[in-house]
């Protein structure tokens, strides 16, 4: 293996250039502007995935949830992974992994097939994401430059959020839902091209272990919960089922914690937690993307099946959130560098959840007001994004740069796990406008909860960039 990873992420020394930030910002932006597009582009195409293969309203939460499920369970593990073995192995890895899955999403013959190849989806993505924030911080060291790379890294997934909804919307419409993978297999291939021809790996650290317990553990505990989450409308809360799945979910849990706890080198230190801004963080980014992501599933089901429009209509319905968001991550990186991480978390979440809760108490019906409240939404949500990263990379310092970007997404992804688990299962699948109001509400609140957070716990200051 580390014979392996030595051939991989050699490169040349005259690499070097004054362009090698751009490349490495091209390279790694361009594998989360992928991510990312996934995502959002997979919530439009579920009801046309229902049609053609089947499957009823949990089938679709299990198509978004079992990718996210596997992502944040591996994202640990992943960072840990690229600090022994070198973040560019484990990238290439990683980018390798989810364009070869993206084909076989293309490819699926049914549901279970489908879910299958997202799941493994989920494998290549959790590679990337930490190792792509920690190969950034490798390459440039300037404090300055540094902060307006990860800002860059951040637009990269807004502009594909902002995307998503048309592009999206546009590929299902025209040419089915299969296509919407299959737009994956481009950018992968040149991603991975500019990633091992140009970028020089981190230092390997090879005397750090996996955990391999700890990961198991967390699976379970991750896989446990959600199917209670998920399945508990539909099988009854009192089933047989639901019950030893609950029961499970909190032995996993605790095994997890024991394990850490106990072990040598664990995946996650739970003594990090005693860490303000890293713990504050983390709970943010949990807190932030369950109102998010969990909003943006509603939605999307809601545009199609209550107010029965077509793919590209309701990715134009949600155009205005996910342009805000572009908007908002580029007023977060100046408020960064100006006021450090509190206030745009604070303000963001804020904003983000005072527009919720209006969205949740007018409903969706008038379009103009929809989309003036989605716009002051996908704002609020952008800010937050680079203040989330900077906090989280500064809170355990460059040495574990991978582990620190790998909790806050682990963190980030848990959230949006539960989010679509809990607020899908309220708008059930006879869709009614008071389940969406209930569900929308509930992700307001959550987001409200991470901005009274970042106001008790984050330091004002703790990240600016001079």
């Amino acid at each position: 293996m580390a014979h392996q990873a030595a051939s991989l992420t050699k490169a040349e020394p005259n690499t070097y250039s004054p362009s090698l930030e751009l490349i490495a910002l091209l390279a790694t932006g361009g594998a989360f502007f992928m991510v990312i597009l996934d995502t959002s582009v997979v919530n439009l195409a579920l009801p046309s995935i229902a049609a053609e293969l089947g499957g009823e309203l949990t089938g679709m939460q299990w198509i978004v949830d079992g990718y996210a499920l596997v992502f944040a369970s591996l994202l640990l593990t992943a960072g840990t992974f690229g600090d022994r073995y070198g973040s560019k192995f484990a990238f290439l890895v990683g980018l390798a992994t989810f364009t070869a899955a993206s084909v076989l999403c293309g490819f699926s013959r049914n549901i279970l097939e489908l879910e299958a190849a997202r799941a493994m989806q989920g494998v290549g993505a959790a590679l990337q994401v930490p190792t792509s924030l920690a190969l950034l911080g490798h390459t440039i060291v300037d404090p300055a430059r540094r902060a307006r790379a990860i800002g860059g890294w951040s637009g990269a997934g807004a502009i594909a959020i902002a995307a998503g909804p048309i592009v999206g919307g546009s590929l299902v419409q025209l040419f089915g839902w299969r296509s919407i993978f299959f737009a994956n297999l481009p950018i992968g291939v040149i991603g991975a091209f500019l990633a091992w021809r140009f970028i020089v790996d981190t230092p390997p650290k090879g005397q750090r272990k996996l955990d391999l317990t700890g990961l198991f553990f967390s699976i379970s505990a991750l896989g446990f919960t959600t199917f209670t989450l998920i399945e508990g409308s539909r099988m009854g809360w009192r089933a047989p089922q639901i019950i030893a799945s609950s029961l499970a979910a909190v032995l996993s849990v605790a095994a997890f914690l024991i394990t850490e706890a106990r072990a040598a080198d664990p995946m996650l230190p739970l003594d990090f937690f005693r860490r303000r801004t890293f713990s504050a963080t983390v709970s943010i980014g949990l807190l932030h993307n369950f109102g998010v992501y969990g909003q943006i599933f509603v939605l999307s089901w809601a545009f199609q099946n209550f107010r029965h429009e077509l793919p590209l209509a309701a990715g134009l319905s949600l155009m205005p959130l996910t342009t805000a968001i572009a908007v908002g991550v580029a007023l977060g990186i100046r408020l960064v560098r100006r006021y450090g991480s509190m206030l745009p978390l604070a303000a963001g979440n804020g904003l983000a959840a005072c527009a919720g809760l209006a969205i949740a108490s007018v409903g969706i019906s008038n379009q103009a007001l929809l989309a003036g409240l989605l716009i002051a939404a996908g704002v609020g949500t952008g800010m937050t994004t680079p203040a989330m990263n900077l906090a989280a990379l500064d809170s355990l310092g460059a040495d574990r740069s991978g582990l620190a970007a790998g909790a806050l997404n682990a963190g980030r992804q848990i959230g949006g796990v539960f989010g679509v688990a809990i607020l899908g299962s309220l708008i059930g699948s006879d869709l009614s406008e008071s389940d969406l109001r209930l569900a929308l509400l509930i992700g307001a609140l959550a987001m409200g909860l991470a901005a009274l957070c970042a106001c008790v716990f984050i330091k004002a200051r703790n990240t600016q960039v001079e």
